[in-house]
């Protein structure tokens, strides 16, 4: 079953699939046409040494990106099924 968190949440090497954004409408337009639509992957590659910013991989670029603003982006996670 699918969690939702905020893209500021995933861990390096983790990937998930971005359910929505909660930027405005300029910053939403920014988010979009860097590829963040529902539906896409996004995967962390790695972060700064303090952890801000982080780089990530969409739509096969790889981009940068603050934590304060990889919070308005939604993702959905598959939980690990524990056994």
């Amino acid at each position: 079953m699918p969690i939702s968190i905020p893209l500021s949440d995933l861990k390096i090497g983790q990937s998930a699939t971005i359910e929505k954004t909660l930027a405005s409408s300029s910053a939403r337009r920014r988010f979009l046409d860097m590829g963040f639509v529902t539906g896409a992957t996004v995967k962390i590659e790695q972060a700064s040494p303090l952890g801000d910013p982080i780089e990530l991989e969409v739509k096969g670029y790889s981009l940068s990106m603050c934590k304060n603003e990889a919070c308005n982006v939604i993702i959905d996670v598959l939980a690990k099924k524990i056994e």
